[in-house]
C-alpha cells in the first residue's frame, strides 16, 4: 500500500479518531466507488481533487454527487487560474498516488484544502485513502478537526 495510507491511519489514531477502514475491489471514479463500497450513498463520498491555482496547488473537496464550481473557487481563493493538476503534477505533489485515489488530506501533502459546506451534511463520508481498494469512513466533523479545511460553498 501507498505510505500515505498508514500516514492517514496513523494522524487519526493519534487523534483517537474513530474510522472504519475498508478494503475492496478497484474502482477510480465516485460513481464506481459508490458501488463497490455498497453501504454508502454517492453524496457520501468525499471526492478529492487537486488543482492549479495562481499561487501553487490546492485540493478541493465535494460530495462525491457534485461537481467543484471554478467560478466558486476563483472567487474563494482569490485567484485567476483554476485548472485540474496534470498526471506528472498530481504524482509529484501525492509522491506516486494514483487519479482517483487521491484521499482529501491535502494538509498532508502540504497543500491547503477547501471543502465544500456540503461534505458536513453528512452523518459521515467516506474516501480513497490512497490506493484505489482502501478507503476511510468516518464523522466529517472529525475530518474537519485534523484537515481543518478552508470551507465554502464550492459545489454545484
Amino acid at each position: 500500500m501507498h505510505p500515505i495510507v498508514a500516514a492517514i491511519r496513523s494522524l487519526l489514531d493519534e487523534h483517537g479518531i474513530t474510522y472504519t477502514f475498508l478494503e475492496h475491489a478497484s474502482g477510480k471514479t465516485s460513481e464506481e466507488m459508490c458501488a463497490i463500497r455498497g453501504d454508502f450513498s454517492l453524496s457520501e463520498g468525499a471526492k478529492a481533487l487537486i488543482v492549479a491555482l495562481d499561487n501553487g496547488f490546492a485540493q478541493i473537496v465535494v460530495p462525491g454527487d457534485k461537481k467543484f464550481s471554478s467560478s466558486k473557487l476563483r472567487k474563494i481563493a482569490e485567484t485567476k487560474e483554476v485548472r485540474f493538476a496534470t498526471e506528472e503534477e498530481l504524482a509529484e505533489i501525492t509522491d506516486g498516488v494514483l487519479p482517483g485515489a487521491v484521499p482529501p488530506f491535502g494538509n498532508l501533502f502540504n497543500i491547503p484544502v477547501y471543502a465544500d459546506t456540503r461534505i458536513f451534511d453528512n452523518k459521515r463520508i467516506v474516501f480513497n485513502c490512497g490506493e484505489r481498494t482502501a478507503s476511510i469512513a468516518m464523522n466529517p466533523e472529525d475530518y474537519r478537526t485534523v484537515v481543518r479545511p478552508i470551507v465554502a460553498d464550492i459545489a454545484v
